[in-house]
């Protein structure tokens, strides 16, 4: 099945959709990261899942890409 993946385009598609997904919570991530953003005003998910991933809590760990996870999952829970 491979091989029609490639041949259709579907695999450099998704290849494509996932990288621009990749980037957008990169930019999401960073304007929450901004130490210059008000944080109390505007508390959101990502706010919370960052503030997780910070400490570092031993019962539970996220990486960048676990709270990109989440953050895809509930974009696409939502509709």
């Amino acid at each position: 099945m491979e091989f029609i993946h490639t041949l259709t385009g579907m695999k450099s598609r998704l290849q494509n959709t996932f990288r621009r997904f990749d980037r957008f919570f990169d930019e999401v991530i960073e304007e929450h990261l901004n130490p210059e953003r008000d944080k109390e005003e505007h508390r959101d998910l990502v706010d919370v899942l960052l503030e997780i991933q910070e400490k570092g809590d031993s019962e539970m760990t996220l990486t960048m890409d676990n709270v990109k996870a989440i953050i895809l999952f509930q974009i696409l829970s939502s509709h």
